[in-house]
């Protein structure tokens, strides 16, 4: 005997989106990952999300499980472009000091 269970939600608004997105932020156990992920980034990918979410061409074809991805990887992105800010300003810094100019005589 087969049996099937249908779950069936409303497509959720932006304050769910937010609301999961902070759950996702809060369930990652990546300190880093975290503290890279502010309320107003998470707010913006909730309604950039809820946005093409709503405009899709066929229904439903991106759902809630892209959303976490999407979170997920904002936060990765986020993560290597202040690691690459980070190089970059410690790259600056030595080259400063390299050249013989002292970083604290261009900075008062």
């Amino acid at each position: 005997m087969n049996r099937a269970v249908l779950l069936s939600r409303p497509r959720p608004d932006v304050e769910d989106l937010y609301a999961t997105s902070t759950a996702v932020k809060s369930a990652c156990k990546d300190d880093n990952v975290r503290s890279n992920l502010s309320d107003a980034v998470l707010m913006a990918v909730a309604k950039a999300y809820y946005r093409y979410h709503i405009m899709q061409s066929h229904a439903e074809f991106h759902g809630l499980r892209d959303f976490y991805a999407l979170i997920k990887e904002v936060s990765r992105s986020m993560q290597r472009l202040q690691t690459e800010a980070d190089d970059s300003f410690s790259d600056a810094v030595e080259d400063l000091d390299s050249s013989g100019e002292s970083f604290n005589t261009l900075i008062p």
